[in-house]
């Protein structure tokens, strides 16, 4: 039985690494924080992190949606730092606000890798969705 049980664990721990080293493999990384448009993004992040971090949460749908805020792009508000998007990240974050129901506390998980400060994003999905996936596949 102990044996059997060391197998398990040692599978287990194989097919993580594995997993993980493929999704690295690619580069990309997944980070959480809050999608907000470039202009009101980068006033927040003059704030400290914290307060940043409020003000991302309380931003609403609306004000991001509003042309000239639209046409400034979108990014992420994560740990106080506003990360902006590239062009195919900023058309797939105004399809998401599009069809989102949420009207502020607009946190995302978004996939993909750093060019300096931005992001190329590969995917934007929101949180909850995100975490039942994760639980359907496991």
């Amino acid at each position: 039985m102990k044996k059997l049980l060391i197998g398990l664990l040692s599978a287990a721990v194989l097919v993580g690494v594995t997993s993980s080293q493929e999704h690295h493999a690619k580069g990309a990384h997944t980070m959480k924080g809050y999608l907000v448009d470039q202009m009101c993004g980068k006033n927040m992040a003059k704030a400290d992190a914290k307060k940043a971090m409020m003000k991302a949460r309380k931003h609403t749908r609306e004000c991001a949606m509003e042309e000239e805020c639209a046409a400034s792009g979108y990014g992420l508000m994560s740990d106080g730092k506003y990360y902006p998007f590239d062009a195919a990240g900023t058309k797939q974050a105004a399809e998401y606000l599009k069809n989102t129901k949420k009207e502020s506390n607009i946190e995302v998980e978004v996939v993909g890798t750093m060019d300096g400060g931005n992001i190329n994003v590969e995917a934007i999905h929101d949180v909850k969705t995100a975490a039942k996936e994760t639980k359907e596949k496991g």
